[in-house]
């Protein structure tokens, strides 16, 4: 259950556009856009620099055409609480990070995903846009992925009791 009194917002740094930006916190959980991260070095980076254990919620995925994410795999072993696969086709994305994330969960809408993470976060998690991919399997462009995920972020947010 989403209790008001555990939320707040971040303000946006204003910088970069839908890179590392935070948008603020919802029971605890601090939700992060990186929707313009479209190739697997750019997630790379972005897991390898977040300071936290295992307790990030990967909302990852789009079009993914035959690309090798081996290169996340100890990334995601180490920090990766769970995969939230924003994707029409998730099975070999499944398949890929069975063994390294306690859970995965296909989603179909931007706003699923966030769902997702708050019903499967807990304080202190980091649910974490950062597809490692295009985004033209549900969305047009990260641009527009990353202000659904704004957007939804905000739903929530507002709606909350």
């Amino acid at each position: 259950m989403i209790q008001k009194k555990k939320a707040k917002k971040l303000s946006p740094s204003g910088l970069f556009d839908h890179r590392f930006e935070p948008l603020g916190e919802i029971n605890g959980i601090s939700f992060i856009n990186d929707s313009g991260s479209i190739r697997v070095g750019d997630t790379w980076t972005t897991l390898h620099g977040l300071e936290c254990g295992k307790n990030v919620i990967w909302i990852m995925g789009g079009s993914d055409s035959g690309i090798d994410y081996g290169v996340l795999e100890s990334l995601v072993y180490a920090k990766v609480k769970g995969i939230v696969c924003l994707s029409h086709d998730s099975g070999r994305i499944q398949r890929r990070f069975q063994r390294e994330s306690p859970f995965f969960v296909k989603a179909l809408s931007v706003e699923e995903a966030v769902g997702c993470a708050l019903a499967y976060g807990s304080s202190g998690d980091i649910a974490l846009l950062s597809p490692a991919c295009p985004g033209f399997d549900l969305v047009d462009n990260f641009r527009g992925r990353g202000e659904e995920f704004r957007a939804a972020f905000v739903n929530f947010y507002n709606n909350l009791p």
